[in-house]
């Protein structure tokens, strides 16, 4: 299991907060996360929040891999090869982006992110380093030298742009799609008559942390800490 989340100390926290109330449609107040240590301390207070579950209704998962297969099979896909076992890249032609983009837009579901390669990550920090510093030059009256700066990010937007990303971690089969997917889209699909499953807060939980973190769900367990500083602490203490 993985030992930490390792949030963004600074912003980390808020941005996990509102992906739980945006995803679990609860409001969460202070007294709620000041004593969060671990994943298990989130998810007892999620439990505590939600209304009795109910057994009634469709399987969200299923419900998700059966709009998966229609969408495939509208772009063309054999119907025989969509199977929950099969590898995404058996449908996204080697571009995640685009492939998911075409799914959210035929399903109108909200889907999992698509983190950049190596590509687009450097791109990102090009676009970012220069932006800052063409800012800082034109601010100390040096208009001829931001010139480079600016370069340099143009040149790192036309590397995010090319970028064609890849799946999320843990994220490699339809089936893997359908459940991430299901889990991040579970207010609509209670709204439209899904039930909620055995485990199913703890799976949505983990969803969540994993789009957060970019750690695949099935290496954090209750027991993952949020911090990186908290579980370094908690371990030489």
């Amino acid at each position: 299991m993985q030992p930490s989340l390792d949030l963004d100390p600074q912003d980390g926290d808020t941005d996990f907060c509102e992906a739980l109330e945006s995803h679990f449609g609860i409001r969460l107040a202070q007294a709620d996360v000041g004593d969060w240590l671990t994943l298990g301390d989130v998810h007892a207070t999620i439990v505590a929040k939600l209304p009795d579950a109910s057994a009634i209704g469709f399987c969200p998962t299923a419900h998700v891999f059966n709009r998966f297969r229609s969408a495939l099979v509208e772009m063309g896909h054999q119907r025989s090869a969509i199977t929950r076992h099969a590898a995404l890249e058996t449908f996204s032609n080697g571009r995640p982006t685009t492939f998911s983009k075409k799914l959210a837009t035929t399903t109108g579901l909200n889907m999992p992110s698509n983190p950049y390669r190596i590509l687009g990550k450097i791109g990102y920090w090009m676009l970012f380093v220069g932006g800052i510093g063409t800012l800082v030059l034109l601010l100390k009256a040096e208009g001829p030298y931001a010139l480079y700066p600016l370069i340099a990010a143009a040149i790192g937007f036309a590397l995010m742009m090319v970028d064609r990303g890849t799946f999320s971690a843990g994220v490699a089969s339809l089936g893997d799609l359908a459940a991430r997917t299901s889990a991040l889209n579970r207010l609509g699909l209670k709204s439209s008559g899904a039930r909620d499953m055995p485990n199913g807060t703890w799976e949505v939980l983990t969803a969540i942390a994993a789009e957060q973190s970019g750690i695949a769900s099935e290496k954090i367990g209750p027991d993952t800490f949020l911090f990186q500083s908290t579980f370094e602490a908690r371990r030489n203490g």
